[in-house]
């Protein structure tokens, strides 16, 4: 069963590389974020194989991107699009970019891991900062909700203490 999971899950993940090195091929409508183009589209984000938002490179224009889930609370909005855009202010797009990370081996190695990589909880960090802690545990017990994943609830409480 956890084997099955894991092969679908990295299935998915080669998928969402694959659409994610060719992004600058799709006509999504963006709006510009500081000097970030914003998606917000759900085609799009359900194409990568992410639950509600993704930040990534265009490996075409260099440009960065933010993609996020259209039916969201707003609140669940403002903080998803403040924690990705920590991953591209703190430079975790652009160190991804660099060692080439495939996502396929990213998922196996968080899929057989008991820990949170550190960049999301750092991401995390970044948005709290912007939206505040009402927003940003707000969002994240949504998220909970709607995933019941215990590595959120991790992230909760890296947030709290």
């Amino acid at each position: 069963m956890l084997f099955e999971k894991l092969v679908k899950t990295v299935k998915v993940s080669v998928e969402s590389f694959k659409m994610i090195q060719n992004a600058s091929l799709f006509a999504y409508p963006s709006e510009r974020i500081e000097d970030v183009d914003v998606i917000v589209d759900n085609g799009f984000v359900r194409k990568t194989g992410c639950m509600i938002g993704i930040s990534f490179k265009d490996t075409f224009s260099g440009i960065n991107k933010i993609a996020i889930e259209e039916n969201l609370p707003s609140y669940v909005k403002e903080f998803v699009l403040n924690h990705e855009l920590g991953h591209i202010r703190l430079g975790h797009v652009d160190a991804a970019v660099r060692e080439n990370q495939q996502q396929a081996l990213y998922v196996i190695k968080r899929s057989l891991s008991r820990t949170i990589d550190s960049r999301e909880l750092e991401a995390d960090r970044f948005a709290y900062e912007r939206v505040g802690r009402e927003t940003s545990l707000k969002a994240l017990m949504w998220m909970y909700e709607k995933t019941l994943s215990k590595e959120i609830l991790k992230r909760v409480q890296a947030l709290v203490n």
